[in-house]
């Protein structure tokens, strides 16, 4: 039953991301002259170098550690107002 489900999610997957595949490249043939050039580069690409993977994995351990050191009620509290917090920032759009 599971191998039936991670299949049959990962066709739907594939075929739902062709077909808004297909349907971006109509809108940009279609209004190809109507999108500004700008010279800004990738926005949606970070460039992560080895030293900083290598950091955040530490880090990452060091609050797992933490969480689980200090697992109490006020901690798992002030977790959630960080969290919310986080999730209320303004988006920007581009």
């Amino acid at each position: 039953m599971a191998i039936g489900t991670i299949l049959c999610a990962s066709y739907w997957s594939a075929w739902s991301s062709q077909e808004a595949a297909m349907e971006h490249d109509k809108l940009l043939k279609d209004a190809i002259e109507e999108i500004p050039s700008t010279n800004d580069g990738d926005r949606g690409v970070v460039e992560i170098n080895t030293l900083s993977a290598i950091c955040f994995l530490f880090l990452a351990s060091a609050f797992l550690v933490v969480l689980y050191k200090l697992m109490s009620y006020w901690f798992v509290e002030l977790l959630v107002v960080v969290f919310c917090i986080g999730g209320v920032e303004v988006p920007t759009y581009f």
